[in-house]
């Protein structure tokens, strides 16, 4: 990780926003000030919201999947890998995890914007599936 300490990262990558796990939603969301790598002045620049919950849950909140670099549209093709992976780690009894990104844009979400919880005031659809992860 070239260096940075895991503080540094949560630090540099703080939350602003959280919608903590709930039986009901199946997901966790959280908003996070990013930061340019590159920038030497560490100025803030933008917003990434990441949510995890149950992979049918995650799933369903995403229209891209996130291939070899690339954000792809999710298809039949897709939903069956997913369906597939998801089958074969919970039939091992774990306990498996979805997880998917959206870069909110810096036009409509400005560094200082305040996101709310009550009235949703931000994106929770169309999001970009990143992946699976089971726990033992």
């Amino acid at each position: 990780m070239s260096g940075e300490t895991s503080p540094d990262i949560t630090e540099s990558n703080r939350k602003v926003f959280e919608i903590p796990f709930n039986p009901t939603n199946k997901y966790q969301l959280s908003i996070h000030e990013m930061r340019s790598k590159n920038d030497p002045n560490n100025i803030r620049l933008y917003y990434l919201l990441v949510m995890k919950g149950t992979p049918e849950a995650i799933l369903e909140k995403c229209s891209t999947i996130f291939i070899d670099g690339k954000d792809i549209p999710i298809n039949d093709y897709w939903r069956n890998q997913f369906q597939n992976t998801n089958i074969k780690l919970g039939s091992l009894g774990e306990r498996v995890l979805g997880f998917c990104d959206l870069l909110l844009p810096t036009q409509k979400y400005p560094i200082g914007y305040q996101f709310n919880g009550e009235t949703i005031n931000f994106p929770i659809e169309n999001l970009r599936f990143l992946g699976l992860m089971s726990m033992i």
